[in-house]
């Protein structure tokens, strides 16, 4: 068996949660065509923490995150999340225990969706 060492820093530089310490907001997920949705407005000097995404999918959707500025994340557009590709009619759980995923300060978070099917829950986020 190995050894596990565990040192604590005083300084106040350490970094906590934003999704364990903060009250969380939520959005709904109701997307039934192919397209970029956004699910948080961009607020100036805030960041956005993803704290969790809970999914049903239709037939042969797929579903990502992603940033940016402009009408739904259309200016500078950068991924946040790898491509989600369940089974049809699949529920995806992730996160909620902490965050996941953040995006940088005065960027919206958008989904991005392919398929026919619909996807349908809600995404779980601080903004701050």
């Amino acid at each position: 068996a190995g050894t596990l060492t565990v040192s604590f820093s005083p300084s106040g530089t350490e970094s906590l949660d934003p999704c364990l310490l903060s009250p969380k907001q939520s959005v709904a997920i109701s997307i039934t065509t192919a397209t970029t949705t956004q699910l948080v407005a961009l607020s100036t000097g805030k960041k956005v923490y993803v704290c969790g995404i809970d999914a049903t999918f239709g037939a042969s959707s797929t579903l990502a995150l992603e940033y940016g500025t402009g009408s739904a994340c259309g200016t500078g557009t950068t991924a946040l999340s790898g491509v989600l590709t369940p089974a049809t009619g699949a529920f995806v759980n992730i996160g909620n225990y902490g965050s996941a995923t953040s995006a940088p300060v005065s960027n919206a978070v958008c989904a991005l969706s392919t398929g026919t099917g619909g996807i349908y829950g809600l995404l779980t986020y601080v903004q701050q």
